[in-house]
């Protein structure tokens, strides 16, 4: 597994979001984590991602408790990218993913050969190469997300923490997000794990699901496995209807509010 996630607990302002979690996140998967809104999905991530250490329990990534790595250590393993990043407006795009090479650069030493082949690597591996000199407030929804995980992916990391990755975009976009992140999984073996409200996209993109609910692990596995009726009922308190398309995939269609 790449990721333990063992007995881990939030409480904030007297309230507990999670409590004694325990679970996984295996290696070279995409794992989606779903849930009811404030189920606990974005502060779980950012526990795992070492945004946030407001938690009891433990973490570990290759059988290390992250709070006992080293933030550079850590940075060069994992990479996250939370809701709501900001940067200067008139920042570039090559600018943007440069900041990813800050785990592996020194007070004194400038950007190396190795800085700049890795980031126009992760231009041309999100497709935003031709984006390079563009500033980021100039592009498209779409492509301000395939930036920041440009962004991400020059880290080089193991693991990859995405919050909401299509969020607020079109359904173009959000196809061509999605579908970038599966390729990543596939061609370089990187591990994934995503917040989704996109039920859909949770099923026919991951390999692992995490659904949490009343603040712990409802069910986790195969999506084929644990995503049923009886799943979206108690867990969203929908009533579904499936069927399966021209693809061979399978779709769920809510089709009213259980009471």
């Amino acid at each position: 597994m790449a990721v333990k996630i063992q007995d881990v607990s939030v409480i904030i302002n007297n309230e507990i979001i999670l409590d004694k979690i325990s679970g996984s996140i295996p290696r070279g998967k995409v794992t989606s984590i779903i849930g009811p809104n404030g189920a606990g999905k974005s502060t779980l991530l950012r526990a795992v991602g070492g945004i946030s250490n407001n938690y009891s329990g433990h973490i570990f990534i290759d059988g290390q408790d992250i709070k006992r790595v080293k933030r550079r250590d850590f940075a060069r393993k994992l990479a996250i990218l939370p809701q709501g990043m900001q940067v200067p407006a008139d920042i570039t795009v090559k600018r943007l993913v440069d900041y990813g090479r800050f785990p592996y650069r020194s007070w004194f030493t400038g950007n190396k050969g190795e800085d700049e082949a890795a980031v126009n690597w992760a231009m041309e591996e999100t497709k935003v190469a031709h984006l390079a000199e563009r500033q980021l407030v100039s592009l498209s929804g779409g492509e301000r997300q395939r930036a920041w995980i440009a962004m991400a992916l020059a880290q080089k990391p193991e693991i990859l923490l995405l919050d909401e990755p299509t969020t607020y975009l079109d359904i173009s976009h959000q196809l061509e997000v999605m579908e970038i992140v599966s390729r990543l999984n596939k061609t370089l073996g990187l591990t994934v794990a995503m917040v989704l409200h996109d039920l859909n996209q949770a099923v026919k993109y991951s390999d692992n699901l995490m659904v949490i609910k009343d603040k712990g692990i409802y069910a986790s596995g195969n999506p084929a496995d644990i995503m049923d009726e009886q799943l979206l009922r108690e867990v969203f308190g929908v009533r579904v209807e499936s069927y399966i398309n021209n693809r061979g995939e399978k779709i769920l269609s809510p089709v009213a509010v259980v009471k």
